[in-house]
C-alpha cells in the first residue's frame, strides 16, 4: 500500500508499479511504463531538487526542470491508466467512482509534485480495487 507519511518510501514505487499493471492487465514488461524504477527515479529527482534548494550552490534551475519532467512523465502514466479503466470498465464504474477517477484526473492536471501524484496513487488504487482489476 502507498505511504502518504513518507513520500520516499519505496512501497510507493512497488504501488506505482503495481497501478500501472493494474489498469494494463499486463506483466512488468508489457508495458514499459509499469516499472518502479520510474517511481524511485521521480523520488530521487524530488529528493535532489529539495537539497538543491538548500545548497551553498544551488543548481536549483536544472534540478527543478529535471524533477517537474519527471512529474511530468509519471503523471502522463498514471492519467493515461486511469482513462483506461474509464473507457475500458465504464459499465462497471458507479457514478461514485468515475467522480473519484475524473478527480484524479484533474489533480494530476495541474502542475502535479511528489505530494499530488502519491496521492493520486492512493486514490486510485482504491477504486481499482474496488473493481477487482489485478496485474498479471
Amino acid at each position: 500500500m502507498i505511504n502518504l507519511e513518507n513520500l520516499l518510501s519505496d512501497n510507493n514505487a512497488m504501488s506505482y508499479e503495481v497501478l500501472i499493471r493494474r489498469a494494463h492487465q499486463c506483466s512488468r514488461y508489457k508495458v514499459p511504463e509499469a516499472d518502479a524504477d520510474l517511481y524511485r527515479s521521480l523520488q530521487r529527482k524530488a529528493m535532489s531538487y529539495e537539497q538543491s534548494k538548500n545548497s551553498i550552490i544551488p543548481k536549483t534551475q536544472n534540478h527543478f526542470a529535471e524533477y517537474m519532467q519527471s512529474c511530468g512523465q509519471i503523471s502522463a502514466y498514471i492519467d493515461t491508466a486511469i482513462e483506461k479503466v474509464l473507457i475500458e470498465y465504464y459499465s462497471r464504474l458507479n457514478t461514485s467512482q468515475k467522480n473519484e477517477l475524473t478527480s484524479i484526473q484533474d489533480l494530476l492536471s495541474t502542475t502535479p509534485h511528489l505530494k499530488e501524484i502519491t496521492e493520486a496513487i492512493a486514490r486510485a488504487e482504491k477504486v481499482f480495487l474496488d473493481l477487482e482489476l489485478y496485474p498479471q
